[in-house]
């Protein structure tokens, strides 16, 4: 998009270390789990330190970042912050791709972060009755209200407690984070608010679709919570529930608790709620995201309290294999830490579930056809074992398109006579 490109284009034209914290987004303005949003906050905390630790020369290198420090244009005379002033620098951000004013930027991001809860509490009331469009308003508050959720979850969620029946606001990912940091604080008391708030129809939206209200999506959190801790609880609040949303309930809960916290209780819950298919895909789906939030989980460990049946493990194994292969940020040469993560994981899969990891990879995310193979055939001659091709040959998707990304022509020799094995196994 043009708006991409223009991001791109002034990120190459800042040295490597500046343009690694000049991508910093602005906090919480995105849509983030409670997870998501603490790593965003420690990471912008990393990048105003790594910005405050960069040589005068490096930070005010370039023409579109001030040498002056201009940080009073965004304060008013008493000290306070002129939001106005903010909100316009967040568009610019937003349009450009980093800040036009680094210095500003960074010490405005600390102060943010450091403000009190009355402090944001007042601040939200002035943001109300400033002269702005709505959608710079939303994106102020939504900014705050990042730092708000980690600070006083309880205050954030009676704040705007009038938000709770519009499920697609900017500020409904906000308060789900808020909820779900409460539960795990006191999950008495967050239950019998929202219970209460149940009852008062405070979650009631005028959405013909359920599954989408606010009300279903606090109730999937504190289940996914109480999986870990109370799984009795769970069997009674879904006995409770329609027959029609039991299943699906149980399903977002097991997602967005990511199978942490496994124990015998929670599994029996998973195995009597859902079919057996059924069961091995949520399991699969479930444990396979931790790879977003960390990286390949260490399932032995996880695990080391309850027995799986085989089909539920094979089912996990193939899903976090799968799953590492997705983000955008990975590189060919990563994805060999399948190898020695499995032989750990997967005794006697190593060499299978790291072909696969190669061409799941090659097919999803890949840019770049000869680099990912000759990472493959690295692999296999580091290893000794020509086993990976194999698996990773007859794991990929329509091979052929692959052939004319091979300019080296010793590769393309090799995966000619590749391809001509899976189509003919004998050898005939």
């Amino acid at each position: 998009s043009p708006v991409g490109l223009l991001k791109m284009k002034a990120l190459h034209l800042l040295p490597p270390v500046l343009a690694l914290v000049a991508s910093a987004a602005w906090l919480g303005s995105q849509q983030v789990r409670l997870i998501d949003l603490e790593k965003q906050t420690k990471v912008m905390r990393e990048r105003i330190a790594t910005f405050k630790a960069l040589p005068a020369e490096i930070k005010t290198g370039r023409s579109f970042v001030k040498e002056e420090d201009s940080l009073q244009k965004f304060l008013l005379e008493d000290g306070s912050f002129d939001w106005v002033m903010i909100a316009k620098m967040m568009g610019q951000s937003q349009t450009n791709g980093v800040p036009l004013d680094m210095k500003a930027f960074f010490k405005i991001q600390e102060m943010i972060l450091e403000m009190s809860v009355p402090g944001l509490e007042e601040a939200f009331v002035s943001i109300e009755g400033l002269p702005l469009s709505n959608e710079m308003k939303q994106g102020l508050q939504s900014h705050l209200m990042g730092v708000f959720v980690q600070k006083d979850p309880v205050a954030a969620l009676k704040r705007f407690q009038s938000k709770l029946r519009d499920p697609n606001g900017q500020m409904s990912w906000h308060l789900k984070s808020a909820f779900e940091s409460w539960m795990k604080k006191d999950q008495g008391a967050a239950m019998a608010w929202f219970d209460a708030r149940k009852k008062t129809g405070a979650f009631d939206s005028k959405s013909l679709d359920p599954s989408s209200s606010m009300g279903r999506a606090f109730e999937v959190r504190l289940l996914g919570e109480l999986m870990k801790s109370d799984p009795e609880a769970v069997r009674d609040r879904l006995a409770k529930l329609p027959d029609e949303e039991r299943k699906s309930v149980i399903t977002s809960a097991a997602m967005i608790n990511q199978g942490r916290g496994m124990s015998e209780d929670y599994l029996a819950l998973i195995r009597d709620s859902l079919p057996e298919e059924e069961r091995y895909e949520v399991l699969a789906n479930a444990i396979g995201q931790q790879v977003y939030s960390g990286n390949l989980p260490t399932l032995s460990e996880q695990f080391k309290d309850v027995t799986l049946e085989p089909a539920e493990r094979t089912a996990i194994i193939e899903k976090v294999v799968e799953n590492f292969a997705r983000p955008w940020n990975r590189k060919p040469a990563d994805l060999v830490e399948v190898y020695a993560w499995a032989e750990k994981e997967a005794p006697g899969q190593a060499a299978e579930l790291t072909g696969k990891t190669f061409a799941k990879f090659a097919g999803h995310r890949n840019t770049d056809f000869q680099e990912t193979f000759q990472e493959v055939m690295k692999a296999v001659e580091d290893r000794d074992k020509p086993e990976i091709l194999d698996h990773f040959a007859t794991s990929l998707e329509d091979p052929e398109r692959h052939l004319e990304s091979l300019k080296d022509e010793g590769l393309k020799t090799i995966y000619q006579d590749l391809l001509g094995q899976i189509e003919s196994p004998s050898g005939q």
